[in-house]
């Protein structure tokens, strides 16, 4: 048996505390330089001194990298994955206090002398000593530090199971790193003829309503998807507001018609999906003037169990089609009064009818061009692709307005449960 490191809770807890210091806020250098340390790491294990090939980095995109370390126990083919991810989401919330979001111990004593920061609940686990403060110690490079904890204890006791760690950057914003690891799970099946048995993700465990002491074991995932829309209307001067039709006040009408709203919520299990909400609305116009913007986009989080994508997208079209509606009647009553000619007949469309009426008036060849022109431009993420594609379709086909064009923005994460596997 080799010498421990990860082993009891006093080794846990200064290893908890290392990674949290190595700052891997997504986005930033400090997450492309994570990998790195955390490999070297690993290897002060004896088992991986060895045995240096089995772990190994994985692009994931803009200078970042996955990690996995791989036990082979030599005597199986079936293998568990300890999936965890090692971005943390920024620290604007820590206030004065953000210097200190990477060092646990000094910021869970300054906690002590600022109370009044903190909710009741965040007091109560203060005053009880059993808990670290700081950005990541939850969400979640516990699960990391117990994966490591893992690994140590099967390679020291020569368990006759295989254990694959797997741990990626960019989990909080487009899920890059585990969509890109995909391969090198794939890859490292096939140079070890693996068979993965089960994939046990160490993510935290939330209380299920206030005072809940419960812990949970997970046997699945609720799916995410993201209605989004292209508000386009028509721009005016400032000076003559009803000459136009701005977004804005198009998509104020299915913001307030989405956000909480129940249509949206499925339960199964007798648990219930969130409500949606809207997570974003800009401004597509690129300089400040008195011309009225145009084109708008919104884009809305929606939580999915059992339905579909077509089955959301059927939902958000009805609600938009109401929302519109009402925007028509208003703002048809305020021409009226004011003695103006409305510019239309607000439409309310799904990105494939944009498509298709884009390839009959230009042809198929000409529309593949103009979104190339976007899929190329690296400047842009995943979701400001799909924006600009559908503006510059609506550009293009700019007598469609005043329309509404109902598109899904990435990320999508299909729903994954296992509560039916009796195993």
């Amino acid at each position: 048996m080799g010498n421990t490191k990860w082993s009891n809770s006093e080794q846990l807890r200064a290893l908890l505390c290392e990674l949290v210091s190595c700052d891997s806020r997504t986005g930033t250098q400090g997450e492309i330089n994570f990998a790195h340390k955390l490999k070297e790491k690993l290897l002060e294990l004896d088992y991986f001194q060895t045995n240096s090939s089995h772990i190994n980095l994985h692009d994931a995109e803009r200078e970042r990298n996955a990690v996995t370390a791989f036990y082979n126990s030599e005597v199986t083919d079936e293998t568990i994955v300890l999936i965890s991810h090692f971005d943390t989401v920024h620290t604007e919330e820590y206030g004065d206090l953000g210097d200190l979001a990477f060092q646990p111990e000094r910021l869970t004593k300054i906690l002590k002398n600022r109370m009044e920061l903190l909710t009741e609940d965040a007091q109560v686990d203060l005053k009880s000593n059993e808990y670290l403060f700081g950005r990541g110690t939850m969400d979640m490079k516990m699960g990391l530090a117990l994966h490591m904890h893992l690994l140590e204890k099967a390679s020291n006791e020569n368990w006759p199971i295989n254990l694959l760690l797997v741990t990626v950057p960019d989990e909080e914003v487009n899920s890059a790193g585990m969509r890109e690891e995909v391969k090198g799970l794939t890859e490292l099946r096939e140079r070890y003829n693996l068979h993965y048995k089960l994939f046990l993700n160490s993510e935290p465990s939330f209380s299920q309503t206030p005072r809940d002491e419960n812990y949970y074991i997970y046997s699945g995932t609720i799916g995410k998807i993201m209605p989004s829309a292209l508000f386009y209307g028509r721009e005016t001067h400032a000076g003559e507001p009803l000459n136009g039709l701005t977004s804005h006040y198009m998509a104020s009408y299915l913001t307030q018609a989405m956000e909480f709203n129940e249509e949206f919520v499925e339960e199964v299990y007798g648990e219930e999906t969130p409500l949606p909400i809207c997570l974003q609305v800009n401004d597509l116009k690129l300089d400040y003037s008195t011309q009225t913007s145009h084109h708008s986009y919104a884009l809305y989080n929606v939580f999915m169990m059992e339905r579909n994508a077509r089955e959301i997208m059927d939902i958000f079209k009805a609600t938009a089609e109401r929302a519109m509606k009402n925007c028509q009647y208003d703002y048809l009553g305020i021409c009226k009064r004011k003695g103006m000619e409305p510019i239309g007949e607000i439409k309310v469309l799904e990105y494939g009818q944009l498509l298709t009426y884009a390839e009959e008036k230009f042809g198929a060849d000409a529309v593949q061009e103009l979104i190339k022109l976007v899929t190329t431009d690296e400047s842009l993420d995943d979701r400001e692709m799909s924006i600009q594609i559908t503006d510059t379709l609506m550009l293009h086909c700019s007598e469609l307005a005043p329309a509404t064009v109902l598109f899904f923005a990435p990320p999508y994460y299909p729903a994954v449960n296992s509560s039916e596997n009796r195993k």
